[in-house]
Parts: structure tokens; sequence; C-alpha cells
């Protein structure tokens, strides 16, 4: 895979990877866990990498920052993917999510109270509207 910052990723092993973030790209080679090789002005990944740059899209597309991505691979190496600390993670990350969805539903909730409450003082309005005609 070759990747020259400012332009697309294009290999088929990425397929739903258009243009990954630098940033991404930074990660495998900050943390030296799959640094690439070098030809010319290009960066040719390894199978390593690519499979590595797919695990970090696609945590990125469920909510994962980079920062907590770099959490988990900081002592990645070249070796096996760290699956306790992506599993711990994902823990994590969907108690959080639970949270949010919880604040959600309250603030749901009240919206629906709010809106009842104005429908009722609507029609209170109406009818004393009404009875003050007659």
């Amino acid at each position: 895979m070759r990747h020259k910052k400012g332009f697309s990723c294009t290999s088929a092993k990425l397929p739903s990877c258009r243009a990954p973030p630098s940033k991404a790209f930074d990660i495998t080679k900050k943390s030296a866990c799959c640094p690439p090789q070098r030809e010319g002005k290009y960066r040719i990944y390894s199978q390593q990498s690519v499979e590595l740059l797919t695990f970090i899209k696609c945590a990125q597309q469920l909510g994962f920052k980079l920062k907590e991505m770099q959490a988990i691979l900081q002592d990645h190496r070249g070796q096996e993917l760290p699956w306790d600390l992506a599993m711990q993670a994902i823990d994590n990350k969907k108690q959080e999510l639970m949270g949010q969805i919880q604040a959600l539903q309250q603030v749901h909730d009240g919206l629906v109270e709010f809106e009842l409450s104005l429908k009722d003082a609507q029609m209170q309005c109406q009818f004393e509207h009404l009875e003050k005609a007659r």
C-alpha cells in the first residue's frame, strides 16, 4: 500500500478507506508498531499495517478517537493486537454510550411532557376564549 500525504489510499485491502487521515498513519509510525518502508517519496505499508489501519478506521467509525486508539496500541510493536485492551475499550465505550442514551431519553421524556403541558394550556386558552365570547 502506498501513501503520500494529500493523496488517497488506493489499496484493494482497504476498500472502505477512501482517504484515511494522516494521523491514522502517524499512529503506526509513532508507535513503531508497523513502520512503513520507503520507496522514493512513497511509504510502503505491510499487510500487517493495512490490517492495523483497517482496525483503526473501523474503531473511528464506531466513535473511538485517535488518542483512544493510541492508548490501546501504545505498546503494540508488530505483535498481535492487544485484544484484551481493545475489548475493555469497547466495554467502556458501550457504557459511555448507554449513559448518553439515558441522558437523551430523559431529555426526550421532558420534551414529551412539555409538549403535553403546552397542548393542555392551549386547549384551556381556547375554552376560556369560547366562554368569554358567550
